[in-house]
């Protein structure tokens, strides 16, 4: 292993990986422990290269909030990177010291950096993440991303990957979301994808707009395999739905072992696309009735509801909120109840609006029809 000295110069930061989002949920014995989702980290990996000059086994260092952790990484074949934890490789260790990393608490991102560092290089590889601070009592609704908030699955992957087409969603999906938000849920976007592209994920939840609204916040969680794998799972074994409640029983492990109070699920809601989606949300506990399925022309229902038109339908959150109102902590009640009584006034809006566009259409019509009965009585010569 090379000497790491040369960390302290000042050399080219040079992105090359991806990691997904980390959740950290904070025990209600000591603010500052915490319970800790997975860590999948990956950098850009060179088969043309030997262990020896690719730096298999070097120290992976740690960044929080430009904090750098009292606990490294080690850098394995194929980019991988994993703690000295004996329990779970993927876990880091007792004894982080998380106090002096300043964590934000309030919902917004904390950024994450990994730093692989080698005296014979000019440039430092770097790997960037957001971690997230959740408490064990709070409550969360899932989102996937393609044909969820992207408009198809294939283009989805494209337009936003490939072609930087951030606005190709669902028309209202960012209105919709945001106002989950404001009522206390986390949002936890979570998509089949793979590890190769959670960067690019995260980079199109950011930048999404629909009239000057964004997507709240939230972290990214994309399939731990690789491309080949994360295609393995959804076109060969085609089960996502696997991979993907296995996130969610994870996510709500660590809010159980972080202290949870109440019974109430974890996931309150769901969307997707797809019937596995579906599976997937209720295999985590998510109730049948609040995880929806949207359609490639945005309809989305879930079971037992009409069909919505689409995210822009108040009827959809009128649905919603009164079957998450009591499964979630009481403090959140209120903001549900401002909010329903917000889309009441909204849908009665639409409804007028809607009745007065058929009233001028039914005029409209009336008038032309008055006018061709005219036309037949009296021909011009």
């Amino acid at each position: 292993m090379e000497d790491r000295a040369s960390s302290i110069e000042d050399k080219e930061m040079r992105p090359t990986g991806n990691a997904l989002d980390v959740i950290l949920v904070q025990t209600l014995d000591d603010a500052d422990a915490f319970i800790s989702t997975e860590w999948h980290v990956m950098f850009g990996w060179s088969t043309w290269k030997s262990n020896v000059r690719a730096g298999v086994g070097d120290a992976i260092d740690v960044y929080v909030n430009e904090t750098r952790l009292n606990v490294s990484m080690k850098l394995l074949e194929y980019g991988r990177c994993t703690f000295n934890n004996i329990e779970n490789e993927y876990l880091p260790p007792v004894g982080v010291d998380w106090a002096a990393c300043k964590l934000k608490r309030d919902g917004s991102p904390n950024r994450v950096r990994f730093e692989h560092v080698r005296a014979s290089r000019t440039y430092t590889r770097v790997i960037e993440c957001d971690l997230y601070v959740w408490q064990p009592d709070d409550f969360a609704i899932i989102a996937d991303l393609d044909g969820t908030i992207t408009i198809s699955d294939v283009e989805g992957h494209i337009r936003t990957l490939r072609l930087g087409q951030y606005d190709y969603m669902h028309v209202g999906v960012c209105a919709f979301l945001t106002k989950l938000h404001t009522i206390g849920a986390r949002i936890l976007y979570l998509t089949a994808r793979p590890l190769n592209w959670a960067g690019g994920s995260r980079v199109h939840l950011k930048e999404a707009r629909q009239d000057e609204i964004g997507l709240p916040p939230g972290p990214v969680i994309t399939n731990s395999m690789g491309l080949t794998g994360a295609l393995f799972t959804e076109v060969v074994n085609k089960n996502p739905h696997v991979f993907k409640a296995g996130v969610l029983l994870g996510i709500k492990d660590a809010m159980v072992r972080a202290g949870r109070r109440n019974d109430h699920p974890v996931f309150v809601a769901g969307f997707g696309n797809r019937p596995t989606d579906t599976v997937a949300y209720t295999d985590a506990g998510v109730p049948r009735n609040t995880s929806f399925l949207i359609d490639p022309e945005s309809k989305l229902q879930a079971e037992g509801s009409e069909a919505y038109a689409s995210y822009t339908d108040p009827k959809a959150l009128l649905w919603l909120l009164p079957r998450i109102k009591y499964k979630v902590p009481i403090e959140h009640v209120r903001r549900i109840d401002e909010l329903t009584a917000s889309e009441l006034d909204r849908d009665e809006e639409m409804e007028m609006l809607r009745y007065i566009q058929r009233e001028r259409q039914s005029l409209l019509q009336e008038a032309a029809a008055a006018e061709q009965a005219h036309a037949s009585a009296f021909p011009s010569m």
